[in-house]
């Protein structure tokens, strides 16, 4: 048995899909992070004839790491960060309240432009600087 199959437990199974099933597809965003820097392209393992070593000529390169966070949804990329350096939890915090819900903001007010619900709401948009 492999190990993710040990480490398997379904009651937590069964309570991650009773809270996630309240959800419909459309509430549901995810992140991820990703970094690049000019190493990325480099690669440590190649392929050779038989009995003889992988050797490929490269420059060492000390270049600027960029971290990248997007969310997706269910209609494709909702919102994305891209950072010099890596992401703190500091950081994703703030990509989370201010960029990501400055974005989901922006597409309520424009869903409820097309309904007509703004004639007599009011809502006011904080912009954040960080």
């Amino acid at each position: 048995m492999s190990k993710p199959a040990k480490e398997r437990n379904q009651n937590e199974r069964a309570n991650f899909l009773a809270r996630i099933s309240q959800y419909t597809a459309s509430q549901l965003v995810f992140s991820d992070e990703s970094a690049y820097d000019k190493r990325t392209l480099s690669r440590k393992y190649g392929w050779n004839i038989s009995g003889r070593r992988a050797q490929k000529p490269s420059f060492f390169i000390r270049g600027k790491r960029y971290t990248i966070e997007g969310a997706l949804c269910i209609n494709g990329l909702l919102a994305y960060g891209i950072q010099e350096g890596p992401m703190t939890s500091q950081d994703y915090q703030y990509f989370v309240e201010t960029i990501l819900v400055c974005m989901l903001l922006q597409d309520i007010y424009k869903i409820c432009i097309k309904l007509n619900y703004l004639s007599n709401i009011n809502i006011y948009f904080i912009s954040f600087q960080r």
